[in-house]
């Protein structure tokens, strides 16, 4: 059964203390949303800086509120939180995906920075013209220019410590580079099993629970995806 604070401002109709109770119950979820959204962001599935885990988070909570049941135990409701809260992640992931042009805004303001700083001479008739020439192979380039996946240090630490990974995936850009587009690899509901058990700090039961997936299957997908880390 639910703690009877939680009952109690409920049948009060009373959300703040509510949301500041069930925070204090939870607090690997904020955790589980902001890490969750920063991958996201660094993997350019989703704006940076765009959308906020804790506004995210304040959906959540409202409507597991506004749904509560004196009959739901702690751990349905743990339960309950991660699972709305993934859907809201895979939300805006799928809305970025339906609403994303073939230009990014970011590769967009890299490629006007790179402009801002080209070098301008000026011809015979006293126009300003650029001194790097039109037909360089950088420009040619440019259009298929694709950024340098690296997560975050502590997304990354984070993952190395609870997959028990080497150190030295950190030492170099290239190896995180490589840690980075392998992490972007993984499907989106094997994405969420590993952010669970990562960022989350969720069981192979709970993540099992939340997912409903079976254990068995949660554990092979973890070692899967550990097993693939490991070669970096």
């Amino acid at each position: 059964m639910p703690t009877r604070e939680l009952v109690k401002y409920k049948e009060e109709n009373n959300f703040k203390e509510f949301y500041e109770k069930i925070k204090s119950l939870v607090p690997e979820l904020e955790r589980f949303m902001t890490a969750s959204l920063k991958v996201s962001e660094n993997q350019g599935k989703i704006e940076r800086q765009f959308y906020d885990a804790q506004g995210m988070l304040d959906e959540v909570y409202l409507d597991v509120f506004n749904t509560f049941s004196p009959q739901q135990s702690l751990e349905e409701l743990k339960h309950l939180l991660f699972e709305k809260s993934i859907i809201k992640i895979d939300e805006i992931i799928k809305y970025e995906e339906e609403n994303h042009s073939d230009i990014s805004t970011e590769s967009i303001l890299k490629h006007e920075l790179n402009r801002l700083q080209e070098k301008f001479l000026m011809d015979v008739d006293g126009d300003l013209i650029l001194k790097t020439e039109l037909d360089d192979i950088s420009y040619k380039q440019d259009t298929t220019w694709a950024p340098q996946i690296i997560l975050e240090e502590d997304a990354e630490r984070q993952l190395i410590n609870k997959l028990n990974l080497k150190e030295s995936s950190l030492l170099s850009n290239e190896k995180r580079s490589l840690l980075g587009s392998l992490y972007g690899d993984i499907p989106p509901r094997s994405k969420h099993i590993l952010e669970l058990f990562v960022f989350g700090e969720q069981s192979v039961t709970e993540i099992s629970n939340i997912m409903k997936v079976e254990e068995d299957k949660v554990n092979r997908i973890l070692k899967i995806i550990s097993e693939k880390f490991r070669l970096l």
